[in-house]
């Protein structure tokens, strides 16, 4: 008795998440499927396409460091087998699996 009542509401979602138009990039409206996929394409295309800037330098002038030189120096300085020993011996071996599918038991049983 009530499809009629839920085909309509699907019809008013479609008619209100339904892209009418897309502005490409020389500011002309584009109605038709085609020429607005063609918009979307190219502007994804651009929007994800690198640019190489041959200076970084320049795109974070702006930012305040957050590690100091000396925090710098204890991040980048070699792993002990100890500070590894005690990495893999913290994780508990029923853990659930990593984002690599190995749980705390393979590495305790295989990485030392």
């Amino acid at each position: 008795m009530n499809t009629k009542f839920f085909h309509a509401s699907v019809k008013v979602n479609r008619g209100k998440k339904m892209i009418e138009k897309l502005k490409d990039i020389n500011g002309n409206m584009q109605r038709s499927e085609a020429s607005k996929g063609e918009v979307a394409v190219a502007y994804f295309n651009d929007l994800f396409t690198c640019s190489n800037p041959d200076n970084f330098q320049s795109l974070f002038e702006d930012f305040l460091p957050r590690v100091n030189n000396h925090t710098n120096t204890e991040l980048s300085k070699i792993v002990s087998k100890e500070e590894i020993y005690e990495a893999v011996f913290s994780i508990r071996t029923s853990s659930a699996p990593g984002a690599d599918g190995f749980t705390g038991l393979f590495f305790r049983s295989f990485g030392m």
